[in-house]
């Protein structure tokens, strides 16, 4: 068992180095958050919290970790979003990066060779979005011919959990801290002949570090039905920093940034998730879950702060109006053969984003509502087994008081390598 040990920790560390190096953007499903993390989760379509298999139950319900088993497993997703822009009467653009790679890593393993109390952890990329459209026409209407818009976004999520997990015979209890990083930066403003009517040019990426935990618990009363529930903080972090010039950021209210520093505060939601799982046989699986995000606590007004000069004062608000999201998710999973397993899911969730809010979240159409998904698991062997899946988001479209339309179409296929001891 100890060799066992410390041949995952080593997997894990050279998956982590990889990890690393590999990292990059992301694009997101349930608000800006991804509605599955792994392969196993995907293919299920996100509803695990009573129905654990790996390591990623770390950041969906940590009690997970006391019923998987000693393991480590390391996934990735390649994500293919498309987004589009278009001016009521003007220019339309579909911009950003065509694909992304959202990488994860975790393991969990006994301690002191006991078998009730287990410790793990991982690395995971949680969140993100972004786009990168063309500088189009917008709004000639309204500020004149030669009225041009400037979007571009970007921000990731990355989260660590060192997890503890304690079970018995029917319940099991789970802990997990959250370290986490963002980063963040965009360009929402608009120019007529070369001078800036309104808008911002936070076009720098700038990280900040977050602070938060996770709870959980899974109770099986009789083999063939579990109940789980999670709840995960609200993640506090340090605030970005911009050092901007002059007019890179012009209100609507006549506030003009000057040159130096300004700061934003962007904490991540609070949410909380439950969720059943039912075995009527012994190959057959189904799960249902529900899960809450408070994003109305968090990106319903962000300030950015720092001295402006034109109408003056120390902050200004940039009113994203996101509210809370309510998901609903249920899979099935075939145990076709003792070596193979079958998986099928559909997951739906609000959209953050209401008509009234699309002229203030071009950069962010965070909008789409209803996902398919299905998956398998090949085991190879004793220790060795593959997982992919497939998830592709129905394309959403949704027209602001202005005229504005913004419309998001989301697909991602998901491989995962996993070791069991």
């Amino acid at each position: 068992m100890k060799r066992d040990f410390h041949t995952a920790i080593l997997i894990s560390f050279l998956i982590l180095v990889f990890t690393t190096i590999s990292a990059t953007s992301l694009y997101a499903t349930n608000g800006h958050q991804l509605s599955a993390i792994g392969a196993y989760q995907q293919g299920m379509a996100g509803a695990t919290t009573a129905a654990p298999y790996d390591a990623t139950t770390a950041v969906s319900n940590p009690a997970g970790m006391a019923m998987i088993g000693t393991r480590t497993d390391f996934s990735f997703q390649t994500f293919f979003p498309s987004r589009e822009v278009s001016f009521a009467g003007d220019g339309t653009s579909g911009g950003g990066s065509n694909w992304y790679l959202v990488p994860a890593i975790g393991w969990t393993a006994p301690t002191d060779d006991r078998q009730d109390l287990f410790f793990g952890g991982g690395m995971y990329g949680v969140s993100g979005m972004g786009v990168d459209y063309d500088t189009v026409a917008a709004y000639t209407g309204m500020f004149g011919a030669g009225t041009q818009a400037h979007i571009w976004s970007q921000y990731q999520f990355w989260k660590m959990a060192p997890t503890v997990a304690w079970k018995n015979e029917k319940l099991a209890l789970g802990f997990a801290l959250n370290l986490d990083y963002q980063a963040f930066g965009f360009e929402h403003y608009f120019t007529n002949g070369g001078a800036k009517l309104f808008g911002f040019d936070l076009g720098e990426m700038q990280g900040a570090l977050g602070l938060g935990a996770a709870v959980g618990f899974i109770y099986t009363p009789v083999p063939t039905f579990s109940v789980g529930a999670s709840y995960t903080s609200k993640q506090y972090f340090t605030d970005f920093k911009w050092r901007l010039s002059a007019n890179d950021v012009v209100s609507q209210t006549g506030q003009t940034s000057q040159d130096g520093i300004y700061t934003m505060s962007l904490d991540f939601p609070q949410q909380a998730a439950v969720g059943i799982a039912i075995r009527p046989i012994r190959n057959f699986l189904w799960t249902l879950d529900v899960k809450w995000i408070q994003y109305s606590d968090t990106y319903d007004v962000v300030k950015l702060k720092g001295a402006f000069g034109g109408t003056g004062g120390t902050e200004t608000d940039l009113p994203f109006g996101w509210d809370d999201v309510w998901v609903y998710a249920t899979g099935f999973q075939f145990d076709i053969t003792p070596k193979f397993a079958f998986r099928l899911g559909y997951n739906h969730s609000s959209s953050p984003i209401k008509e009234e809010d699309v002229e203030n979240n071009v950069a962010f159409p965070a909008i789409v509502e209803d996902r398919v998904a299905g998956g398998f698991t090949y085991r190879l062997g004793r220790h060795w087994e593959i997982t992919m899946a497939y998830m592709h988001a129905m394309r959403e479209q949704l027209t602001g008081l202005f005229g504005t339309t913004i419309s998001l179409e989301e697909e991602a296929f998901d491989f995962e390598l996993s070791y069991r001891f």
